[in-house]
């Protein structure tokens, strides 16, 4: 999946996976359709206490400004609603994630390695 990437998923992992602190420090990719680069949290930054972490501690990937971090970021609001956080259980927090980045691959008809990668990425907790 990583080595044959022709999209957005080849670039975002040349700069790895870091804790966000470390990927602060780390010049973004090359432009990417002229809209830049953010960095992700993979685990939304609101959640690191409920997760029993920090923000600067969590997982981060660079993600492309002009689509995804947008989709992503209105996906979790709708999923966990910022009134309805405070009650939520680390699994279900998890499940929520791997949820919407289900979704968004398969709204792309799986055809989106991006997506695919931080589904599989969440599912098969590669975060521990």
């Amino acid at each position: 999946m990583i080595e044959g990437s022709t999209t957005v998923l080849k670039p975002a992992l040349s700069k790895g996976i870091r804790k966000y602190s470390t990927l602060q420090n780390i010049s973004a990719p090359k432009n990417y359709k002229g809209k830049g680069w953010e960095r992700h949290h993979i685990f939304e930054k609101r959640f690191a206490s409920k997760l029993g972490t920090s923000s600067g501690k969590m997982l981060a990937i660079f993600i492309p400004k002009y689509n995804y971090h947008y989709q992503i970021t209105q996906r979790m609001s709708k999923k966990i609603p910022w009134y309805t956080a405070p009650r939520k259980t680390k699994k279900q927090i998890i499940q929520a994630h791997i949820d919407a980045y289900g979704e968004l691959w398969a709204e792309s008809g799986f055809a989106d390695e991006y997506w695919e990668f931080l589904y599989k990425f969440s599912k098969y907790k590669q975060y521990d």
